[in-house]
C-alpha cells in the first residue's frame, strides 16, 4: 500500500529591501573611508570601551556577591 507524501515546497527567497532616505529616495551601499583621524578615534573609543566593559565586570561581581549574601541569609532559615 502506497502513502501519498506531501511535495516538498520549495522557498522563494525575497528580494532585499533597500533602505529609503527621509525622502523616500532609496541608498546605495556606503563606502567607509579610514582616515588618520578617524583611526585615532576608533582606538580613543576602543579605550573607552575597554575601560566601560571593566567597570560593568566589576558592578557586577559586586552585585553577585550581594546576591549570594542574600540567598545564603534565606537558605539558613
Amino acid at each position: 500500500m502506497e502513502v501519498a507524501r506531501p511535495k516538498a515546497v520549495t522557498s522563494q527567497k525575497k528580494p532585499k529591501r533597500q533602505r529609503l532616505a527621509r525622502r523616500g529616495r532609496r541608498i546605495g551601499r556606503l563606502t567607509v573611508i579610514a582616515t588618520p583621524e578617524a583611526s585615532g578615534d576608533l582606538a580613543a573609543l576602543d579605550e573607552e570601551n575597554r575601560r566601560l566593559k571593566g567597570l560593568l565586570v566589576q558592578r557586577l561581581r559586586q552585585e553577585n556577591t550581594i546576591l549570594k549574601k542574600m540567598l545564603e541569609r534565606f537558605e539558613t532559615n
